[in-house]
């Protein structure tokens, strides 16, 4: 899709939701909506409608996304509707806001200084606690960079953000609700961080939230090609070095291994999880990762491990200093995704 017509379907996506021309995924409702704003000959009319928030970065519009104390799951119906309007923003089909609305989540548009993204974000209609997509109309990397435990993981909010600008990803996913926000069990794998189980809140282990939702249809399955890489920090260096790279297995893949191996040449200490043993507590791998199990080909289930890894997954473990990490997390990804 060339630049023209990437800012244009921008432009159709943002007015449809704008101008509430969206009660059916319909080529008659795009017409509308693009007629009502027009697109200039060169395609700067992407982010001059009505519905357009203004940053001064993509890390400055997420630094003021809430993570409040209230969560609420979504349905199946609500969670296939989020995935629906994921893989839609991220095709730059108009479809985005009306099956948003079916969540009450939005889509609007984001203008930084450097180009104009669009954004899926929930309104007070949606479930309370869910996460925001950030989708870059043109990118370089078929990359979704996740950020599940915002604040919980100090930092890799900011982290993602930066990331996701530095090696022009083609979307960001973060958190909403905290970590901990929810006392339901999740049904998942026990997770230590809340109270000694997994909770309903808890992104990555959980399966009825946006955040899950959106990975499963953006990052995972034949529909789409897109891979994920997602963020995590721990206190814990002695048994995770300063970043730890895994795949959502204790099995090796290109990837992973590209990845670790860019920085064998850093003064980080970087640690793999391929020795194929399941290490336990502490030495954090992902394997009970629901993200990374839906990567893995476990989309149904999060109480069984992954036997094998689709290298559509990246976990880092990292130091609880994110953002110093930024550098060295690009050069992997370059190495990785190139």
């Amino acid at each position: 899709m060339d630049a023209f017509r990437t800012r244009a379907v921008l432009t159709t996506i943002v007015a449809c939701a704008a101008l509430g021309a969206c009660g059916s995924p319909s080529s008659e409702n795009e017409v509308a909506a693009s007629a009502a704003i027009g697109v200039s000959p060169d395609g700067t009319a992407a982010c001059s409608g009505g519905n357009v928030a203004t940053a001064t970065s993509t890390a400055a519009f997420v630094a003021q996304i809430d993570h409040g104390s209230s969560y609420e799951s979504l349905t199946s119906s609500q969670a296939a509707s989020i995935g629906r309007a994921a893989l839609a923003a991220l095709a730059g089909d108009a479809s985005a806001a009306w099956h948003a609305a079916a969540v009450g989540y939005s889509v609007s548009a984001l203008q930084t200084p450097k180009e104009c993204l669009l954004v899926l974000a929930p309104t007070s209609k949606a479930p309370p606690g869910q996460a925001t997509l950030i989708v870059r109309p043109t990118w370089h990397r078929d990359l979704v960079i996740e950020a599940p435990h915002v604040p919980f993981d100090f930092e890799t909010d900011a982290e993602a953000a930066q990331v996701f600008d530095a090696v022009r990803a083609r979307a960001v996913l973060i958190a909403g609700a905290e970590r901990c926000a929810s006392s339901a069990a999740s049904g998942c794998y026990p997770d230590p961080q809340c109270s000694g189980e997994s909770v309903e809140s808890d992104p990555s282990h959980s399966m009825r939230s946006a955040f899950h939702a959106i990975h499963v249809a953006v990052a995972t399955g034949d529909s789409t090609t897109t891979s994920a890489l997602q963020l995590h920090t721990n206190v814990d260096s002695s048994l995770n070095g300063d970043l730890r790279v895994s795949n959502g297995t204790t099995l090796t893949s290109h990837r992973m291994a590209a990845f670790a191996r860019a920085l064998d040449e850093s003064t980080l200490d970087v640690r793999t999880c391929d020795d194929g043993v399941d290490t336990g507590d502490g030495e954090y791998c992902g394997i009970t990762n629901t993200q990374g199990l839906a990567s893995n080909g476990v989309g149904s289930s999060c109480t069984v491990f992954a036997t094998s890894a689709s290298d559509r997954f990246l976990h880092l473990e990292q130091t609880d200093d994110a953002v110093s990490l930024v550098p060295f997390v690009i050069e992997g990804i370059e190495s990785a995704f190139p």
